[in-house]
């Protein structure tokens, strides 16, 4: 009888975690389409405040860093969003955060190069 109880338990966490796996699988798509829009949220903010401070004395790398800043909410949500992907596709949270950290440090360096790419277009005239 003992040994029944601890089947069927054993057979219900199994299925619980498999139904909780298929929830996650389907949201999934979903986030990612959110972290899209998110990036490209970031990226508008990144290019706006390139923009606007172009002619300023400052150089580019110090109006990357202080575009950062102002965007810098932006890029938080799409980390939250990212963990929350990596959390339902792997089990290592170690492995998770460094597929965060690498997708975040991606947009930051791509943030970087237009933010720099947009003064210096504007201070040459282009």
């Amino acid at each position: 009888m003992k040994r029944i109880k601890l089947i069927l338990v054993m057979a219900a966490a199994i299925l619980a975690t498999g139904c909780a796996q298929m929830n996650a699988d389907e949201l999934v798509p979903e986030l990612e389409e959110q972290v899209t829009a998110d990036s490209q949220r970031y990226l508008d903010c990144m290019s706006a405040y390139a923009a606007k401070y172009a002619e300023a004395t400052d150089s580019a790398t110090i109006l990357a860093e202080g575009a950062g800043v102002e965007c810098g909410p932006v890029l938080e949500d799409i980390r939250a969003t990212l963990t929350q992907i990596m959390d339902s596709k792997y089990m290592s949270k170690s492995y998770g955060k460094k597929k965060v950290d690498e997708r975040i440090g991606a947009l930051e360096k791509e943030a970087r190069s237009k933010v720099i790419d947009t003064v210096v277009k504007a201070r040459v005239g282009e």
